[in-house]
């Protein structure tokens, strides 16, 4: 049994063995990377369900319909969390 990266798992069980902080049991991280071998990224910090945390781009992780894939709306809200206010809609 070999444990490449030396983190106490085998390759056999371990999702990524050439990572030592990736592997079944650790605690996951808001890092974009499944940490604990669950097949999920990031779970329990996607606050309002949207499907994005805030490492993964979302600048109001409250609510909802802000979000990196989000529409831009002519609200004075960064809807789609890329850092401009209403772009597009300035017709002048």
């Amino acid at each position: 049994m070999v444990d490449a990266d030396g983190d106490g798992v085998t390759q056999c069980f371990d999702c990524d063995d050439t990572n030592s902080a990736i592997y079944p049991g650790n605690i996951e991280i808001c890092d974009g990377i499944d940490n604990n071998c669950d097949g999920n990224i990031d779970e329990g910090f996607d606050q309002d369900g949207d499907g994005f945390t805030t490492c993964q781009g979302d600048c109001d992780d409250s609510d909802a319909s802000i979000n990196p894939n989000a529409t831009e709306i002519c609200d004075g809200i960064d809807n789609n969390c890329d850092g401009n206010i209403d772009e597009g809609f300035d017709q002048d």
